[in-house]
């Protein structure tokens, strides 16, 4: 075995979704375990009376590999059912079996040993990956040292080194219907070397890029109190109707104004999880007596797939007075099967901005946008 990413900056929503996009300015962190050896056993080591007088019998799956050895006096972490602490090598049976100064609890089967004598210095350093403004290429933006604790665990804080790659410049044209916005988000991901100490040279084991472990970030902050943390799950769009409440569009404001003749547009994030789907944006305008005045239905560019999207607002009719904007997902190309994903400054809806129909059922206005 080798090192195990055990938590990731995804969470998954109540609704059994999964957000990979996290918001840039607060802690992005991975936690990693060390895993030596796999444990086969654990059992009682002699027959002293009563049982816990005994010292324990570890069995491995299979031997240690050279470099790495087992010998009497080394000090091994062993984490195998209640077992879970450093303790004394007593002696060596073979390089799979041995005993260990603990005192005997009952039986265990499974579970990892690591070896803190032997592997000494034992570090990791993370590489750190931006990915280019394609998708396709990673490029490495920096790198950390990190040591484990006793148990083998490790964290790594990479936020600081992603922040580089976003920026504040607005290159929104405000006439393309949808825009990826590579200074507002992007894709990383991290790789990491195992490093440590032998008698005769450093031992050096590396991991792969597993690129269904990309993440996204998006250049934003949350309230770390806030559901999900850092996580930007709320903002995420998934193409069910598992979480009661859809996705919000990224905008302070419930009910935002448009001020005629100045630039205005909205921010959502296209999201892994619906790049599969066509998706249309949506628009209704309606004049002071809530008469439709106006309609618009295009289909999303799926070149700002993987990206936070600057979505144009369309043309503001004279008489209008208030424009409702959503996306439509089709699910299957089936149309009787759209959902309208509405966004999140209705005010009708405060404690569900983000409503889930069908057709044929006509919705109620979606969302409120005043023109002034």
């Amino acid at each position: 075995m080798s090192i195990t990413v055990t938590k990731y900056p995804k969470r998954t929503t109540t609704g059994g979704n999964v957000s990979k996009w996290v918001a840039l300015h607060n802690p992005i962190i991975y936690e990693l375990q060390r895993k030596d050896y796999t444990v086969l056993s654990v059992t009682k080591n002699g027959n002293l009376f009563p049982a816990f007088k005994n010292t324990i019998r570890v069995k491995l799956n299979s031997p240690v590999v050279s470099p790495d050895t087992i010998t009497e006096g080394d000090f091994i972490y062993i984490k195998s059912g209640v077992y879970d602490g450093v303790y004394e090598v007593g002696s060596v049976t073979s390089q799979s079996e041995f005993a260990l100064q603990a005192s005997f609890k009952g039986n265990s089967t499974g579970g990892f040993v690591n070896l803190n004598t032997v592997r000494e210095n034992y570090h990791l350093q993370v590489e750190i990956l931006g990915v280019n403004d394609s998708g396709t290429n990673y490029y490495v933006l920096g790198s950390a040292n990190i040591t484990a604790s006793p148990a083998g665990v490790m964290k790594v804080d990479v936020h600081e080194w992603i922040k580089e790659v976003a920026d504040y410049k607005n290159e929104y044209n405000y006439t393309t219907l949808n825009v990826k916005d590579k200074n507002l988000s992007n894709g990383f991901n991290i790789r990491f070397i195992e490093t440590w100490e032998t008698e005769d040279e450093n031992n050096i084991q590396e991991s792969t890029i597993v690129d269904s472990a990309r993440h996204f970030f998006v250049n934003a902050a949350k309230q770390i109190s806030e559901q999900y943390g850092q996580n930007m799950a709320i903002y995420c769009p998934f193409p069910n109707e598992l979480d009661a409440n859809k996705a919000k569009f990224l905008s302070g404001f419930e009910v935002p104004t448009i001020f005629r003749g100045y630039p205005f547009d909205l921010q959502f994030i296209y999201s892994d999880n619906i790049s599969p789907y066509i998706i249309y944006s949506i628009s209704e305008q309606y004049d002071l007596n809530g008469g439709l005045v106006a309609s618009d239905n295009e289909k999303l560019d799926v070149a700002g797939i993987l990206f936070v999207n600057r979505l144009r607002i369309p043309p503001i009719n004279a008489s209008a007075k208030r424009i409702n904007m959503y996306l439509q997902i089709i699910v299957s190309g089936v149309p009787d099967v759209e959902r309208l994903y509405q966004s999140c400054y209705a005010e009708s809806y405060a404690d569900d901005y983000y409503e889930c129909l069908t057709t044929p059922v006509i919705p109620d206005p979606p969302e409120e946008l005043p023109i002034a």
